[in-house]
């Protein structure tokens, strides 16, 4: 059984989903296509073979609106906007990328005037903290006016940085990846087997399922990182509406001619 993100509503669901696991012959997998990209699967080799020293910073975007909402209809009327579609990937993503487990999320959302979605997070951004200190600023919308879509991971190490772009429309995408190391004064792009998105990424995503069944074995991207996203997820749900807006007041101030006749 292959589950599509996320790999249930609730952790009771996924409870029960495993245990029917458990009791069968069969196999449950849970789709995190993002790490099968070549870039994505060459900045976790760099980053943990040392290439970039260790990570203490991370900064993902993901830009989308009108594209995406035209071939996903269902976005419209979904109970879960940005968070539950696009950011999810970075919730198993960048812990696999880095090497490190997620240790606490601050967020919050937002939802423009002219929305075209009936879930309140069309916007979203997070900041979010690693247990070996590592900090990571996410920032996603559903709400960008035109077909231009975006995709970018930066991870910023002790010894240099690595960055991945996605480019082309969405039936030619690529992913590319650059490298800055210690002292670079430019970014080097980074050879790929192969720098497609769309298509390359869920083939390669089969074929590590298709493995795992005939050998036994877990695919790269295991079903509990599929499970702890989907916690993280909801954790970051709990803290957007935890939040508040707390009323500033400015001390009175004197006008810039008054301060520069004293």
């Amino acid at each position: 059984m292959v589950l599509e993100k996320p790999v249930a509503n609730s952790l009771d669901e996924c409870e029960s989903i495993l245990a029917a696991e458990r009791a069968s012959k069969g196999r449950v997998f849970g789709v995190q296509n993002r790490a099968y990209t070549a870039a994505m699967w060459t900045m976790h080799k760099i980053i943990a073979e040392g290439g970039i020293g260790t990570p203490t910073t991370v900064q993902t975007n993901g830009l989308e609106g009108t594209e995406l909402i035209l071939r996903m209809g269902s976005l419209r009327t979904d109970a879960k906007g940005v968070v539950g579609t696009q950011m999810f990937h970075n919730l198993y993503l960048v812990p696999w990328l880095i090497g490190d487990e997620i240790h606490s999320i601050v967020s919050d959302v937002s939802r423009g005037p002219n929305s075209r979605l009936f879930a309140a997070d069309e916007n979203a951004a997070a900041i979010i903290r690693y247990r070996g200190g590592a900090m990571h600023l996410a920032f996603g919308t559903l709400g960008r006016p035109s077909d231009v879509t975006e995709h970018t991971v930066h991870v910023q190490g002790t010894e240099g940085e690595l960055r991945s772009e996605r480019v082309g429309d969405q039936d030619h995408r690529r992913e590319l990846l650059y490298i800055a190391r210690r002292g670079d004064s430019s970014w080097e792009q980074v050879p790929l087997r192969n720098p497609q998105a769309r298509g390359y990424e869920f083939a390669q995503m089969w074929r590590d399922f298709m493995t795992a069944l005939r050998t036994g074995g877990e695919p790269m991207m295991t079903t509990a990182s599929a499970i702890q996203a989907m916690v993280w997820v909801d954790e970051l749900y709990r803290s957007a509406s935890e939040r508040t807006a707390p009323e500033v007041r400015l001390r009175d101030t004197p006008e810039r001619g008054e301060e520069r006749a004293r």
